[in-house]
């Protein structure tokens, strides 16, 4: 019985590591089993199959996509229109691929000779089913991108699922109706087709998003405007963090500095959102990681450069660019090139500072430095002389500090989590709060911690 077969496996995968049951692969591994187990045979009912092979092998690529798709919408947000035939092209070479790789094992563990020859037979097995991959994959009109669907969707789907195939008569019609309303609702939602942008709030929304030991603001305003300031090391991290939020357009992405931990990750905004354009410094460009303006440049995306005295608005988000000056000399490091940067919305003045050190926050302090309610710590909460006076020029109410927990940096030090308590305000911290939001509402603010 190979539904008793597969409850086995799970249970012996369970037992032999709980961990597996968190893991992607295996929920999809385990919900494609389960699609051709139970949905194969009322599929080919339906499409009345016979005995043709080709539309037996279309069944049970559907069959089992049917069941892996509101998985993929979950983990991933997006599904391909090109998976069925992908399946279609790469499952006749599969049982041929696992018997040879069988066979590669079991003849390596008996000592016996031609575990190495039964490789080299699947090697071009392996190349197919990877070209056939690599070209579906490629081919980026074929893929709907999805908003991180609930579990309670998924289960939803699931029941409409079981009702449209095991349900009376009568009933199995309403359910296919269901599943196909759901079905199309996920993809208009979570497209952006019927949903607004991210969910407007209803003041000013700030979001240090915890992207480890790097820098990542989503700031939201209440007209819609979007934009995101730096984007952490991790693609995947940042990207989830999007999809989370439902974000699917950026009117800015901004890049303080082009180090990795702030600019690593921003390829996935380019990826996941629609992007109007790039904001970097005019100064300090060169010898920079210019990968992502490339990428950014080639996607059709505008890359802007300013300096000290610009400004921009956006909705009703303002930007004052504070720092650097178009022009500097050699001398000054990357961290003191970092654009600063005080954005105001409606009801909050904030600064971010980059990662401007000793040098960065003298200079800024030459100058009237603006009274902020948010401030992001410099440089991780990183020791600099002097910052107590920086801090208490700009004399915050809410301090945050974007830091990977455990860092190998000793971030944040001691001195400065001292002076910002001296200064009187209130400090968080992503590495133990995980995302911190602020939103503006009548008469303050709201935080909201992760945990």
């Amino acid at each position: 019985d190979f539904l008793a077969a597969l409850g086995a496996s799970m249970a012996v995968l369970f037992l032999r590591d709980p961990g597996v049951g968190l893991s992607t692969s295996s929920h999809l591994s385990f919900s494609a089993a389960m699609g051709v187990a139970l949905l194969r045979k009322p599929l080919a009912g339906w499409m009345r199959a016979g005995d043709s092979k080709v539309l037996q092998l279309l069944v049970t690529t559907l069959a089992a996509q049917a069941a892996v798709a509101p998985v993929l919408a979950l983990h991933f947000g997006r599904v391909s229109l090109l998976a069925a035939v992908s399946n279609l092209l790469v499952l006749p070479v599969l049982p041929l691929l696992m018997g040879l790789a069988l066979l590669s094992a079991l003849l390596g563990m008996a000592g016996v000779p031609g575990a190495g020859m039964a490789m080299t037979a699947a090697l071009p097995l392996v190349r197919w089913i990877m070209g056939v991959a690599g070209i579906t994959a490629s081919c980026g009109w074929a893929e709907i991108r999805l908003i991180s669907l609930s579990g309670w969707w998924v289960a939803a789907y699931y029941a409409a699922l079981a009702a449209a195939v095991w349900a009376p008569a009568g009933a199995r019609r309403a359910a296919k109706a269901l599943l196909t309303f759901m079905m199309l609702a996920a993809v208009l939602w979570g497209t952006g087709w019927a949903a607004p942008r991210g969910g407007v709030p209803e003041g000013t929304r700030v979001t240090f998003m915890d992207v480890g030991q790097g820098d990542a603001c989503l700031i939201e305003g209440a007209s819609g405007a979007t934009v995101l300031v730096d984007g952490g090391k991790e693609e995947a991290r940042l990207a989830e963090e999007l999809r989370s939020r439902g974000v699917r357009y950026l009117d800015l992405v901004v890049v303080s500095h082009a180090e990795a931990d702030h600019v690593g990750g921003l390829g996935a905004a380019l990826e996941e959102c629609r992007v109007g354009a790039v904001v970097r410094a005019r100064a300090g460009v060169e010898g920079t990681e210019g990968g992502f303006f490339r990428r950014a440049e080639e996607m059709g995306v505008p890359v802007r450069e300013v300096a000290r005295g610009d400004l921009i608005a956006v909705g009703d988000l303002h930007l004052r660019v504070m720092a650097p000056p178009a022009e500097v000399e050699d001398s000054v490091s990357r961290n003191d090139l970092s654009l600063v940067l005080e954005v105001k919305g409606p009801g909050v003045d904030m600064v971010l500072p980059g990662d401007v050190e000793e040098a960065g926050q003298g200079a800024l302090m030459e100058g009237k430095l603006p009274d902020c309610d948010v401030l992001k710590v410099p440089h991780h909460g990183g020791y600099a002389e002097g910052g107590e006076e920086f801090f208490r020029r700009l004399r915050p109410e809410i301090a945050v500090i974007s830091v990977g927990q455990g860092n190998p940096y000793g971030h944040p030090s001691p001195a400065v989590l001292e002076a910002l308590e001296r200064v009187g305000c209130a400090v968080y911290r992503t590495d133990q709060r995980g995302d911190i939001v602020i939103v503006t509402e009548e008469g303050g603010f709201r935080v909201r911690c992760e945990r």
